[in-house]
């Protein structure tokens, strides 16, 4: 079910690239626009277009959209590998070896010379031009049209919606298929027929020739999306030339065109701290933290990309080492930050590029996490192994040694630095490190002797930071010392009261027992 998604995702990206061509074509005119009169006037095909068949010699095989087009000779099933930039004169005859006729003063009208193609979006028409040497209709090659009918077939014919100078011995064909959807165009007698399987109107069809200065063949096919599949990425269109007449004379001649469109398409790839991180929540991050994105583009398309360039919607425009990215290549941008508020961070990188105008477009998520800080600390002190939070804590004798530990804690959830104990009746008390991540514990330890009878307490506060704020525990400890026992000395009074006392309780007793 993943990979239908993402078929139809791909589908659906590719049609509405499609629409979006369609939109501007429609919007913008074209420079020079091509007229169907049979003349190929300045301007009107290489002029304006530039992209004739020149498979052999500077041909761009990367040739604007629907404007891949090369030549070879002989029809769909021939089987030759040779293309041209212009197909060669002496190459007429069934096997394309035969010399031209050279009866009149230029050569037969009926070697094709080159070919040519453009697709137009805007108005879904497909433009064909067909050049020959010498003249359309002259099939001998004497350069009249109106003589020799009943030789060579050369005649003016009726006149028609082609115009006048194609006999009804003579014609100009087209075919075009793809994936099985085919259409056969025959233009005689000045006029033309629509035969095979695609139900394509009359109507649909507009062709011209003409004899006089820069004469070709020119040919219309409205509605083309109708009959065919136009979209980027589809199989070539097939089109097959034939120009000739029932006779078989040595300027009868045949050529194939392939005519490709693109699939240009682009890739982006952007990841943070060296993650994917398409989803939240992303690498957990710290307030802080340093934080890299890295941008990798590729063209995933057959087709090369200019005006490459990238955005992200927090940072904004990424620089690249280029602009252009041939089929399969890739290339990566990077940017560094830090992190400056707590909470899910997300951003989007957004690619754009254009193959000829055709635009493409991919964006791709990245995401890091920096959860809100709860920072803490906590200290413990103990005397003599005892939690003596509370008094008495522990009895000593004077002179007793006292061991004090000071465990302090880390209980939040970041680091915490610049960490120092203060006793409030030692000072300052020597720690193994001034750092702790999240729950980690350390000790402090100090030493002391009993030196005072009664209660003693002593106070034990830690400090640490994070981002320059400062937190704090403290903590208490006690211990006591029993003061010794005394007899109170009698003063020479108390003597005497106390021999009197005696004396009347001596008394006391030998009368009661008289």
């Amino acid at each position: 079910m993943e990979e239908y998604n993402g078929r139809e995702m791909a589908r659906m990206k590719k049609l509405i690239i499609f629409c979006a061509i369609l939109l501007v074509a429609s919007m913008v005119p074209m420079a020079a626009a091509i007229t169907v009169d049979g003349h190929n006037d300045p301007g009107e095909w290489n002029g304006n277009w530039a992209y004739d068949q020149t498979q052999a010699i500077g041909y761009d095989t990367d040739g604007p959209f629907g404007d891949q087009l090369v030549i070879r000779q002989g029809g769909f099933s021939y089987p030759t590998t040779i293309w041209y930039d212009l197909d060669p004169q002496d190459d007429s005859g069934p096997t394309f070896t035969d010399t031209m006729a050279t009866e009149g003063i230029v050569p037969s009208g009926f070697d094709i010379m080159s070919i040519s193609a453009r697709y137009d979006p805007g108005t879904d028409t497909l433009y064909g031009l067909c050049e020959v040497y010498g003249t359309p209709g002259d099939l001998d090659g004497n350069d009249n049209i109106a003589t020799d009918s009943l030789n060579n077939g050369d005649d003016l014919g009726d006149a028609g919606p082609a115009g006048s100078g194609v006999g009804s011995d003579e014609s100009w064909e087209i075919k075009a298929s793809q994936n099985g959807n085919d259409v056969w165009i025959v233009l005689s007698n000045n006029n033309w027929t629509v035969f095979d399987g695609i139900p394509l109107a009359h109507s649909e069809v507009d062709a011209k020739f003409a004899s006089d200065d820069n004469p070709c063949y020119e040919i219309a096919i409205s509605a083309m999306s109708t009959h065919f599949d136009l979209s980027l990425g589809a199989s070539p269109v097939m089109i097959e030339i034939k120009a000739g007449g029932n006779r078989d004379v040595p300027g009868e001649d045949t050529a194939t065109a392939f005519m490709y469109l693109p699939d240009p398409a682009i890739d982006i790839e952007k990841s943070t701290n060296g993650e994917d991180a398409d989803t939240p929540t992303g690498p957990i991050l710290e307030m802080g933290d340093s934080v890299t994105w890295e941008y990798v583009i590729t063209n995933t398309g057959a087709n090369t990309l200019s005006n490459i360039v990238v955005n992200d919607d927090k940072i904004g425009a990424i620089t690249l080492p280029q602009t252009t990215l041939e089929p399969g290549a890739s290339m990566s941008a990077t940017e560094s930050s830090t992190v400056t508020a707590y909470g899910q961070y997300a951003n989007l990188a957004t690619v754009d590029g254009d193959f000829v105008g055709i635009p493409v477009t991919d964006n791709d998520p990245s995401h890091y996490l920096a959860p809100e800080a709860n920072p803490d600390i906590s200290i413990e002190k103990h005397t003599n192994g005892v939690d003596a939070d509370n008094p008495r804590g522990p009895y000593l004798n004077m002179g007793d040694t006292v061991n004090w530990e000071y465990i302090v804690t880390n209980t939040g959830d970041v680091t915490l630095s610049n960490i120092v104990v203060i006793d409030d009746k030692i000072g300052a008390i020597t720690l193994p490190k001034t750092t702790l991540e999240p729950g980690e514990s350390m000790t402090g330890t100090d030493t002391g002797t009993v030196t005072d009878y009664g209660q003693y307490e002593n106070e034990a506060e830690v400090t640490g930071d994070y981002n320059a704020i400062t937190f704090s525990d403290i903590d208490p400890s006690h211990y006591y010392c029993e003061p010794p026992t005394e007899v109170p000395a009698l003063t020479p009074a108390g003597l005497f009261g106390l021999i009197g006392i005696l004396g009347m309780i001596g008394i006391i007793a030998v009368k009661r027992r008289d």
